[in-house]
């Protein structure tokens, strides 16, 4: 048994055979083969999801013996929050070969570091040519992550969509990894379609993507997160239901790590959603601890308590969303991103105050859009209108919603909107908005003092004025009145 018959079983796709390979070898700290041993059962446990095995296993090693890999492995100890191991050994690798993956890495390792410091923006520069550098020779090698998509996590932690985009069509197009990350790169390619608003294009490279191997702890984790991300949009909510159901299996096995925050970001509103956010409670802890390791950087913390203070709108619990908007409020000390997040999350506490301000909301929407959330800033403009008893401000506010939804600031489908809701009477808009919050006949009533027959009446005559042949029909139209379309596509 030898390392090489490991690196050929994991290049293959067979991780349970390369780690019964390696067992051997990893026992014996004095083995001749020990650090290539560890290097390669560090990239395994990497994609099983568990970056604190392998940064356990690298620490183990000398950096001068790693090589080439010292500076990927800096990779490891970032991940996990360790930033002055990750500083020594990203050190030791200068002495590396000056070999185009070395130098990869090495431009790779620094723009991670670059993340965590100051507003994060640094660090784009240095990974996205590590995505050059290691392209034409990258194809083959066993890696703990691609610098692709490392790249296209820092680029979705500001917003930027494009680039993201374009560094992982890059790393598809050399092939970068080599099966074992063609996967990561589309699935990743998916995000990147559902943080636009495509969500028809998202649900499609997921399709093409397939199921990866159960033992891709990783990949099947982002997997999951997307699809509870695609339904969570669509407003689907038994389609949510059966994502999260998924998902719950999924999360248990997984260590929480610098570059997971997104994915838990998506599934902890989606549980919320489904009432089951004390679900995810051990692993939000430990992504606060590996933030509280960094000193709690701008650009990976802004976006992770983002999704924070989401959740605690989704489940009304204003003292949960507290702590994630002073932490956004933090980094907006020294993140433009974050400031954007920081109005926005202000705006929005007031929009559910019923205080609405059209002018703050429309800068909040337009901040939101400017930073690759265009969903989020429809669904702020959408909320608002749900929240003011003023039906001009509503249309208004809804066809900023439908804008902000297409994301090139049309008003074509806002003038359909504004079609449809003009034929409903002010009572009829009144109780339509209430439906579509899920509110039964009966409190709807009590709200506005009438009976449940005659609440009943009203929602006939809407569905007859908007065409509908059945209650589902009309609720799929109210709700793209509301918030876009239901299923999130134009």
């Amino acid at each position: 048994m030898s390392v090489a018959e490991a690196e050929e079983s994991t290049v293959s796709g067979d991780h349970d055979d390369a780690l019964r390979t390696l067992e051997a070898i990893l026992a014996d700290m004095d083995h001749a083969e020990f650090a290539s041993a560890a290097r390669i059962a560090a990239a395994i446990h990497a994609h099983r999801g568990t970056l604190n095995r392998s940064a356990e296993l690298l620490q183990l090693v000398a950096p001068d013996a790693l090589g080439d890999a010292a500076a990927a492995g800096a990779v490891a100890l970032i991940g996990v929050g360790d930033m002055a191991t990750a500083d020594r050994m990203l050190a030791s690798s200068r002495a590396d070969a000056p070999t185009a993956t070395a130098a990869a890495w090495r431009l790779a390792t620094t723009g991670l570091v670059q993340s965590v410091s100051g507003d994060g923006v640094a660090g784009m520069s240095p990974l996205v040519q590590a995505v050059i550098a290691l392209a034409p020779v990258g194809r083959d090698g066993i890696m703990l992550d691609t610098p692709a998509a490392l790249a296209a996590l820092v680029a979705l932690h500001l917003g930027e969509l494009d680039l993201a985009e374009s560094v992982l069509q890059r790393a598809m197009a050399a092939d970068l990894g080599g099966p074992l990350f063609r996967p990561r790169h589309q699935i990743l390619l998916a995000w990147v379609s559902m943080a636009r608003g495509n969500m028809a294009e998202a649900a499609a490279t997921l399709e093409s993507v397939g199921d990866p191997p159960l033992d891709d702890t990783r990949d099947n984790y982002l997997v999951h997160a997307v699809r509870v991300g695609i339904a969570r949009r669509r407003g689907d909510t038994a389609a949510l239901a059966d994502a999260w159901a998924e998902a719950r299996t999924a999360v248990a096995g997984m260590f929480i790590d610098l570059f997971h925050l997104l994915p838990l970001g998506e599934l902890l509103v989606g549980a919320a959603r489904m009432h089951d956010e004390h679900w995810l409670a051990p692993q939000l802890q430990a992504a606060e601890v590996v933030l509280g390791r960094l000193g709690q950087p701008a650009l990976w913390s802004a976006a992770f308590h983002w999704y924070g203070v989401q959740a605690a709108i989704v489940s009304d619990q204003p003292d949960a969303l507290i702590p994630h908007a002073d932490a956004i409020s933090e980094a907006a000390h020294v993140s433009r991103h974050a400031q954007t997040l920081a109005a926005a999350g202000h705006t929005w506490v007031r929009v559910l105050g019923r205080d609405i301000d059209v002018s703050a909301i429309n800068l909040a929407v337009e901040g939101l859009s400017g930073i690759g959330l265009r969903w989020d800033a429809s669904q702020l403009a959408a909320q608002a209108a749900l929240h003011t008893a003023d039906r001009r401000v509503s249309l208004d506010l809804l066809n900023m919603a439908r804008a902000a939804h297409s994301g090139d600031g049309s008003t074509s489908t806002s003038k359909s909107t504004s079609s449809h809701s003009s034929q409903l009477t002010d009572r009829e808009w009144e109780i339509a908005r209430l439906v579509v919050q899920g509110i039964g006949y009966r409190e709807i009533g009590e709200r506005l003092y009438i009976s449940p027959r005659t609440v009943e009446h009203h929602v006939a005559s809407v569905r007859r004025r908007l065409g509908s042949t059945n209650r589902a029909e009309m609720m799929e139209t109210l709700r793209r009145l509301l918030v876009g379309s239901s299923t999130g596509e134009e």
